[in-house]
């Protein structure tokens, strides 16, 4: 099999798996389409995938994400992505680093939502997005996510996660019980 292939500086608009692009790569476990003018995904099996590199693209949601079974790691830095699906965690059941800088993600407590499915989730970069930029913005996040070991590429320090943000924490469980959401503190 293919252990990884690299598409770069093409002039994709859509990624699909059919027998086009990557339809007879069964075997395919790193995928590098970076550098190209991929706006959004199609459906397809993707069982295989390891890593992703979807860097600098036009990519504005990642609504259309198909299933990755076995995806650990999802790079989709410098694109226009204004929010994470909700549905991220079952979309990529096995996640253990997403890199999502330089995007424009604005509401830190859908991002923190959207992330807290990803049950393996060690690693988070969302560095260069406006929720970045929010007070508390390293405790709110490590607090949301225990398992982090690493925000940003800096280690998560006990004292990141510490307490919380009492008036974010009391909003965040309200929020969560009303949408009768599980309770991950």
């Amino acid at each position: 099999g293919v252990p990884g292939f690299s598409i770069n500086y093409g002039d994709f608009v859509v990624w699909t798996s059919s027998r086009t692009i990557v339809g007879d790569l069964a075997a395919l476990r790193h995928l590098d389409v970076g550098d190209n003018e991929i706006e959004s995904f199609e459906g397809g099996d993707h069982g295989s995938i390891e890593t992703l590199s979807i860097y600098s693209n036009r990519l504005a949601s990642l609504v259309s994400l198909p299933r990755f079974d076995n995806l650990r790691f999802l790079g989709v830095g410098y694109n226009h992505i204004e929010a994470l699906p909700r549905a991220l965690g079952d979309r990529c059941p096995l996640l253990e680093c997403f890199d999502g800088a330089y995007n424009a993600l604005a509401s830190l407590d859908v991002s923190v939502d959207a992330l807290g499915g990803c049950d393996h989730l060690r690693q988070c970069v969302l560095t260069g997005n406006p929720c970045a930029l929010l007070p508390n913005y390293r405790k709110r996040v490590a607090f949301a996510l225990p398992q982090l070991a690493r925000l940003d590429d800096m280690d998560v320090a006990p004292v990141d996660a510490a307490d919380g943000d009492d008036a974010s924490i009391t909003i965040h469980v309200a929020l969560r019980a009303l949408l009768g959401l599980r309770l991950s503190l």
